[in-house]
């Protein structure tokens, strides 16, 4: 069962309703700031406009649209990865850290 405060569907606040898309926004925000605006991956500082959330399980291999499953991604990274595993992909990078993985990792577990 999902806990309602970490998915992008509504949410319920107290004694107030969020719709939608409220909630959608509120929970990328909060991944966003979780990880420091920057990308998960490759470490770079995200700006608004190109700031993505990657699925870290893929929604096409039955990963969720849950916080724990949703990490600050650049779009470069979020359009390599794709479907791939994140691991495999990720240990494939130039710029792979074994810190990062760490993060990621215990992101995930909900550390």
């Amino acid at each position: 069962m999902t806990d309602l405060n970490d998915s992008q569907d509504h949410q319920i606040v107290e004694t107030e309703y969020i719709p939608k898309k409220e909630a959608k926004n509120r929970l990328r925000r909060q991944v966003l700031e979780s990880w420091g605006w920057s990308c998960a991956y490759c470490g770079i500082m995200l700006e608004e406009r190109g700031a993505t959330l990657d699925h870290v399980t893929p929604k096409a291999k039955g990963g969720l649209t849950v916080r724990k499953n949703l990490v600050a991604c650049c779009l470069g990274c979020n359009s390599s990865k794709a479907h791939t595993p994140w691991k495999t992909w990720f240990r494939g990078q130039d710029f792979w850290e074994d810190y990062r993985e760490r993060w990621i990792e215990n992101w995930v577990d909900g550390y």
